[in-house]
């Protein structure tokens, strides 16, 4: 488990952790009397759902942008401050209660909480709550406040009445409590803002796993109120939320609730969802194999005038300016403005610089206008989060013997905080190893991982990759199998001497014992020793593609420069890793024989086992053997090995060392 997960689940347990402190002092206290059950605030809600996290942004920056992105922007606020209010709330539990107890040990400093307490005191953001409600209210044709106001006004009283009464102030809570519209006084549109005030602090605090929960909240505020459209743009952005989450396809219900939002209110925000959930359907379809062409024009056509409507209405606000950008950047070239989509990416960076944006001005770059180095210039300036994969690409495409050792690094720790992405990154750095490295222990780690859970498996077993150019059309890898098939392999090839070797040897074979009680169909497969032979094959037919495509030539020798999959009994060294190019890839290089050879860009080196038949392999990692020298006697003739493989005491092919990991 990597650094970033073990950091996930130490924030997770802590969280919980406070929950659990929290209801123990709650119900401490007294048993709660009617009049603060009846108070609806977040310190009611939250005991309803599981899996509580912190809420991590740049809260400055983020309450600016509200500003811009419509006239709802007052109630975001709200909803922001009034989650940071109940959050801060516990922090200042974990303070004050049982400050020598575990979880405090194991809690780490967040980074990115401001340090002057503006935003981390719950009194100070309690009346920064307060205020942004009196903006609200003294705004003349303020929408959510002439709709939702007397419940805006319930649930701000209510939260301070659960904050002193927590605290143990019961008269004063009484007093404050006693003074609150009832719940059963109110109307069904006050009702309904009092459910979609929850809604949007639910989907503010609580995690994808909570989804199906506040799905039931939102529906609830659209029962009581169906013609306001903030409640439908929130359930709509809950189903978007839930099918990201997921890696599921749009639906028609997602479209429909963005469909309705919009009729009902030309709001920036409402818009731009609604020409990408058009987007989306459009892209959906496409794939089907019953795809209606005209109703993916209308969808298409459809989305670019959404896209175009919103940047005329709201163009100051980065959030929108970025949706906006990354829409158009998307669209298909003949229906799509790329000039629109990059003066709204580039007013999205003006306006306030983020990551997200970098990384979407450097696909354009490197797709629309085949910029490789503007492209690497922000994919630099973004996180390694949206940033790794992107570069590990390009410079893989750029060049048939770079090596991303050191990107792939980073990548280990900055896997996505999602479950489902970060299963992503861990197939990726599977195959990684097994393929590059040849590292069957670190790649066996990786597959077992997620195999385990037997979650987000599918992409084990229909293995493609944007990041090292895995065709998800053509060359999708079932890499179970093929770590099966290599596994089986090692063990018929392995002849262990050392104690070292045969604990090794008997991992594997547990480790196989175990795939095999999940997936039973692969005991008794017969292994291939030619599978990663052509695998490589098609790996490296696609680079070549895709060199030809980006730069018209494939780069000179490519598919030869390579090694091949497995060469016979060279043994393996490390070397301090190189990323220039030439010399040795990965930090392995090869020892042979007293009489060496190597190749240039144009050469290949004759392998003597095959009698004529030529292979090629990377310029500088391969030092070719002659008949004579110390090794010639390790090396098994053809005869040998087609004696042995039809014996069934060892398949054709003789397995070199993997190449190892540099240990840094």
């Amino acid at each position: 488990m990597d650094s970033k997960e073990l950091q996930y689940l130490s924030e997770s347990r802590v969280y919980n952790g406070l929950v659990s402190q929290f209801e123990e002092k709650y119900n401490k206290i007294c048993e709660p009397p009617v009049w603060i059950k009846d108070a609806e605030s977040p310190f009611k809600w939250f005991t309803t759902l599981p899996h509580i996290r912190r809420v991590h942004w740049d809260v400055p920056g983020k309450l600016k942008d509200y500003r811009n992105q419509g006239p709802d922007y007052g109630f975001e606020k709200y909803c922001l401050l009034l989650a940071l209010v109940f959050e801060e709330c516990l922090n200042a539990l974990e303070i004050s209660e049982d400050e020598d107890s575990s979880t405090n040990d194991e809690s780490e400093p967040n980074e990115s909480e401001p340090d002057d307490g503006e935003y981390s005191d719950p009194e100070k953001l309690y009346a920064k709550c307060k205020e942004a409600l009196d903006e609200m209210a003294g705004r003349k044709g303020d929408v959510m406040y002439e709709r939702i106001g007397p419940a805006l006004e319930h649930v701000i009283q209510a939260t301070r009445a659960h904050m002193l009464f927590y605290r143990g102030d019961l008269v004063t809570s009484k007093e404050i409590a006693t003074d609150i519209q009832p719940v059963r006084e109110m109307s069904p549109q006050v009702l309904a803002g009092i459910e979609g005030i929850k809604t949007k602090f639910l989907m503010t605090v609580y995690s994808s796993k909570a989804i199906t929960i506040i799905l039931g909240v939102s529906q609830k505020a659209m029962e009581l109120d169906p013609d306001f459209a903030n409640w439908k743009y929130l359930t709509g952005k809950l189903l978007r939320r839930e099918r990201k989450e997921n890696c599921t396809d749009i639906t028609e219900e997602e479209l429909h609730y963005f469909e309705e939002a919009v009729k009902l209110e030309r709001n920036p925000k409402y818009l731009v969802f609604y020409a990408q959930a058009c987007q989306e359907m459009a892209n959906f379809l496409t794939v089907q194999k019953d795809e209606d062409t005209e109703q993916i024009e209308n969808l298409l056509r459809k989305a670019v005038d959404l896209y175009r409507e919103c940047w005329s209405l709201k163009n100051d606000s980065a959030a929108i300016s970025r949706r906006v950008g990354n829409g158009m950047m998307k669209m298909r070239t003949d229906i799509g403005d790329l000039a629109l989509a990059k003066e709204a990416l580039l007013k999205a960076i003006e306006l306030s610089p983020c990551p997200i944006t970098y990384h979407s001005l450097g696909k354009f770059y490197y797709i629309h206008e085949k910029d490789d180095e503007k492209a690497l210039e922000y994919y630099d300036k973004t996180s390694p989060r949206f940033g790794l994969g992107e570069t590990i690409r390009l410079k893989m495409i750029q060049d048939p013997n770079y090596d991303p050792y050191d990107l792939v690094q980073k990548l280990k720790t900055e896997a996505s905080p999602t479950k489902a992405k970060r299963d992503n990154v861990l197939v990726d750095l599977a195959w990684y190893y097994l393929f590059y490295k040849r590292d069957l222990d670190n790649a066996a780690d990786y597959i077992w991982t997620i195999l385990s859970r037997e979650q987000n498996t599918y992409r084990l077993e229909n293995f493609w990759s944007y990041v090292f150019c895995i065709n998800n059309k053509e060359q999708k890898f079932n890499l179970v199998k093929i770590l099966v098939n290599e596994l089986l392999i090692r063990l018929q090839n392995s002849e262990p001497f050392s104690q070292e070797e045969r604990d090794r040897k008997d991992y594997f074979e547990h480790l196989l014992e175990k795939i095999f009680e999940k997936q039973p169909e692969l005991r008794g497969m017969v292994p291939n020793p030619r599978l990663m032979q052509s695998i490589q094959k098609d790996v490296e037919n696609y680079f070549k593609y895709l060199r030809m495509k980006r730069y018209g030539f494939s780069t000179a020798g490519s598919n030869g420069r390579r090694l091949g999959w497995r060469n016979n009994d060279r043994v393996q060294t490390e070397e301090p890793a190189s990323h220039s190019g030439g010399g040795t890839r990965g930090g392995a290089s090869w020892r042979g024989g007293s009489s060496r050879m190597r190749s240039n860009m144009y050469s290949t080196v004759t392998d003597y086992n095959n009698r004529g038949r030529h292979r090629s392999y990377e310029r500088g990692n391969v030092q070719g053997r002659g008949r004579s020298g110390e090794n010639y006697g390790e090396e098994r003739t053809r005869a040998e090995r087609q004696y042995n493989y039809n014996n069934n005491s060892r398949y054709d092919v003789t397995i070199t060392d993997w190449r190892k990991e540099p240990r840094n």
